[in-house]
């Protein structure tokens, strides 16, 4: 843990939305009093209650889940210029505040972010019995920021999200001659624009449908909150009710992930469907699938 509150860097954003004092202590006395035998916290946000719960029992067993290095993300964003969109924490900002972070401050928010994200990460490192990932490659390197001295080093574990087969795979038919209904193919996909992730792929996806106009359509599934752009070609569909129908036989997904960080789980989701995935190294990341034989 680090030492004196005054000794201590100063802390991300995103902690400062869970920090609530009087939240901290009641969510740390009910535990206490629980007598609970492990404690799981949801991501480096919860950096100020595992202070408090190391305060009030040194010994309790804490799985912190990263799910991703925010720290590395808004590195991404600072490095390569990119927007800043709050996501699904946008919603306990004030309005006025969430324009703000978004808008005229969003270089300055990820600048200060990429700046106190990595010391936090450390702290919540070192203070958790075991910390999770979903990506191996994030997991190395967060364990490179464990500094030599530290002693026992701690414990980093990945664990991939699992996804439970829905599908078997479509093919086309094996040759000529054979009589069978060929799928129509299309690509697909699905996201909301509230994430950045998903933003900058649509974006991408517009921009190469605009100038390419290939024969094969796109159809983009997610619930989107700017504009829906007319594009030769392209077809919105709103909230996928049934994924059956998004990764019917004739779709391949595409994934350009233009934002590094985590695993890309709608390239395991479209293979869990029987889909094949078009994507690039970034949407690749932290997967292995098995070798083909």
């Amino acid at each position: 843990m680090a030492g004196r509150t005054g000794d201590r860097p100063p802390p991300p954003l995103q902690c400062l939305l869970y920090a609530g004092p009087r939240e901290v202590e009641r969510m740390a006395a009910r535990i206490r009093r629980g007598a609970f035998d492990a404690v799981y916290l949801d991501t480096v946000r919860c950096q100020t209650l595992l202070r408090a719960l190391r305060r009030a029992l040194p010994d309790l067993h804490i799985v912190t889940d990263f799910d991703d290095l925010m720290s590395r993300r808004m590195t991404y964003l600072r490095h390569h210029r990119m927007p800043l969109l709050t996501g699904h924490v946008g919603p306990h900002f004030p309005r006025w505040a969430r324009r703000l972070a978004e808008g005229p401050l969003a270089r300055m928010v990820t600048a200060y972010e990429a700046g106190t994200l990595p010391a936090a990460e450390r702290e919540v490192m070192r203070a958790s019995s075991v910390t999770v990932l979903l990506s191996p490659v994030e997991r190395q390197m967060l364990c490179r920021q464990a500094p030599v001295d530290a002693g026992t080093p701690p414990a980093v574990r990945a664990i991939p999200p699992g996804v439970p087969l829905r599908a078997q795979p479509w093919a086309l038919p094996p040759g000529p001659g054979v009589r069978q209904t060929v799928p129509e193919l299309r690509f697909v996909f699905i996201g909301s624009d509230r994430q950045l992730q998903n933003r900058t792929a649509i974006d991408f996806l517009l921009a190469e449908w605009r100038r390419l106009a290939p024969a094969t359509p796109l159809h983009i599934h997610g619930r989107q909150t700017r504009p829906l752009p007319d594009v030769p070609g392209v077809h919105w569909h709103g909230y996928a009710d049934d994924l059956a129908q998004v990764y019917r036989p004739g779709s391949i997904a595409l994934v350009p992930a233009l934002v590094a960080g985590g695993i890309k789980t709608k390239v395991a989701e479209a293979w869990a469907w029987g889909c094949p995935v078009l994507g690039n190294r970034t949407a690749m990341e932290g997967l292995r699938p098995p070798a083909i034989r």
